[in-house]
């Protein structure tokens, strides 16, 4: 479906090729970083009261999509802060998440 707003620009609405995180995820900590290695800026994002974590992936173009993070980042629940680095040198990023409960580092 196009439009057209009040000073005549066409536009269209790309909901349908976009995705959102859930809305149960009410982000605590975003961190940019190019997560998958495409030389485009990633977020990574948590929510102090969500299990998981995710990233909005830069599909380039001004489009980002969601991704629920892999099963080994699970144990973040209650990250208030994040920090990506990688931490053990195998040349994939390590999520670093701080909250109430402790530090903890996942691989």
């Amino acid at each position: 479906m196009k439009g057209q707003d009040h000073e005549g620009f066409t536009f269209a609405n790309l909901s349908r090729q976009s995705a959102l995180p859930p809305s149960e995820l009410a982000a605590a900590a975003i961190v940019p970083v190019d997560w998958n290695r495409d030389v485009a800026i990633d977020l990574v994002l948590c929510g102090a009261s969500s299990p998981w974590a995710g990233v909005m992936e830069n599909i380039l173009h001004n489009r980002f999509r969601w991704r629920a993070v892999e099963e080994p980042l699970v144990p973040i629940k209650g990250a208030t802060s994040l920090a990506v680095a990688d931490v053990d040198g195998n040349a994939s990023w390590d999520l670093l998440a701080c909250g109430k409960e402790g530090i903890a580092v996942t691989r």
